[in-house]
């Protein structure tokens, strides 16, 4: 199964007061589908070690974002 989407990863309690202010500006504001994620439903959503210790994050289905360098 391919799951398309932007999931925005916090490393800590600051940067999950980003993810709320994120999901509710851009996302709520606009109806869009989201949903905040804790700690372990990040590690469900992204199963990879390096995920593991992070303190949560922000998934949105219909949202993409591209590195350009990457891209590139």
């Amino acid at each position: 199964m391919n799951r398309a989407g932007t999931l925005w990863v916090a490393a800590d309690d600051e940067e999950m007061e980003e993810v709320r202010r994120k999901e509710n500006y851009y996302y709520r504001a606009r109806r869009w589908r989201r949903e905040v994620l804790d700690a372990r439903a990040l590690a469900e959503a992204e199963p990879k070690p390096e995920t593991q210790d992070w303190a949560g994050g922000l998934r949105v289905p219909a949202d993409s974002v591209i590195y350009p360098p990457c891209a590139a």
